[in-house]
């Protein structure tokens, strides 16, 4: 049986999501905290680097792509988690929308349909951005909404995008 992009990923974001949640868990409570750095830089390379294989992969991505702001983190454990609430929420959003792509609904969304439900999402994101960027302020709830909407929203266009092909 050879496995559909759908399995993949959904496969892919499942093992990452609970990479994301387990990791603060096989470590001391707290062990990761104020982990305020910048994108594309290893900041913090001193808190992970004597961990085992798990917690080094995860914190050292978390450490290059993200800049773990501790007010804009969840946190388990006493510890922040790799990466920001919008970033596992994006990834939350992928994995349902990978789910109900499976499901009868998802072929009433329909192409175009999907094409607007992601350009929604992505204005919604990008207003939710600029709106705390601009104001200084961390509203969780709105991160988590905005980017579990966009993650959704991504993969119904992409799941659409394969049924229209189907049919071709």
């Amino acid at each position: 049986m050879r496995l559909q992009w759908r399995e993949i990923l959904l496969i892919l974001a499942t093992l990452a999501l609970m990479l994301l949640i387990i990791t603060p868990f096989i470590n001391l409570y707290g062990r990761f905290t104020s982990l305020d750095g910048t994108v594309g830089a290893i900041d913090h390379p001193e808190l992970w680097l004597n961990s085992d294989p798990l917690t080094m992969i995860t914190y050292f991505f978390g450490d290059i792509f993200c800049p773990q702001i501790m007010s804009r983190s969840f946190i388990l454990n006493g510890s922040q988690m790799a990466f920001c609430i919008r970033d596992v929420s994006v990834l939350i959003g992928i994995v349902a929308g990978l789910v109900f792509s499976y499901t009868e609904f998802s072929k009433m969304i329909g192409f175009r349909k999907s094409i607007l439900m992601i350009s929604y999402a992505f204005i919604i994101l990008m207003i939710d951005w600029a709106i705390q960027h601009t104001m200084d302020v961390d509203v969780a709830i709105s991160r988590i909404l905005t980017g579990t909407f966009f993650g959704f929203a991504l993969m119904c266009v992409l799941s659409s995008y394969e049924n229209l092909i189907r049919r071709m």
